[in-house]
């Protein structure tokens, strides 16, 4: 069982970044919002954000000092580690704008998770940079797994590539009817490792 092709998230997939994200919301504009009650992936409805406050939030939230301090989820890291033993790439692809790659890059070294690409794609229209790569440009690509958050991304990914796709459960993802899709749900880590293989062969 090596040689996996595997799509990775970052954000509340590798990184506990929206429960940061509430926590900093409190702290910054006093809203008390828990993060079991952040139904929306629109984090404007979520955490009940005005157009000024979301805006120099996503500023903040973006800063080295915020992105370098997330926690990793449990077992996250010593998961990719044994595949990564086993001889499968890892490829991180995430919806964060370029401009935060170097605080990206040195929480995955200050961590040791191991990948072999990293790569920084429009995936919910939010950026402004034409030469960034979008959501579309994922078509026809070729994963023996995918692992999201976003539903909108998930069901795209089982649409379009030829993957596995597993959807990472969050509170903004819990109203999909997974039900004539080929989306797995799954809760955490543990169940993505044991979820990596069927009947002991590798996914194609």
């Amino acid at each position: 069982m090596s040689g996996m092709k595997i799509y990775i998230d970052i954000d509340d997939v590798l990184a506990e970044t929206t429960r940061a994200l509430a926590r900093a919301a409190r702290d910054f504009f006093g809203k008390k919002v828990l993060f079991e009650d952040m139904s929306s992936f629109d984090l404007r409805v979520s955490l009940q954000l005005n157009a000024d406050e979301y805006d120099s939030f996503m500023l903040a939230v973006h800063e080295p000092a915020f992105l370098k301090n997330l926690e990793p989820i449990e077992n996250a890291i010593q998961t990719l580690r044994e595949w990564d033993g086993s001889g499968d790439r890892i490829e991180l692809v995430t919806g964060r704008p370029p401009s935060s790659r170097q605080a990206t890059v040195e929480w995955l070294e200050n961590h040791d998770i191991p990948y072999q690409s990293l790569e920084f794609v429009d995936k919910y229209g939010r950026q402004h940079d034409e030469t960034m790569p979008k959501l579309s440009d994922l078509a026809g690509r070729h994963y023996d797994l995918a692992i999201e958050d976003s539903a909108t991304v998930a069901v795209y990914l089982s649409e379009n590539t030829r993957s596995r796709v597993l959807l990472f459960d969050r509170p903004w993802n819990r109203d999909m009817d997974l039900s004539g899709t080929s989306i797995s749900r799954v809760f955490d880590w543990l169940e993505v490792s044991k979820d990596r293989t069927l009947d002991g062969t590798t996914w194609s």
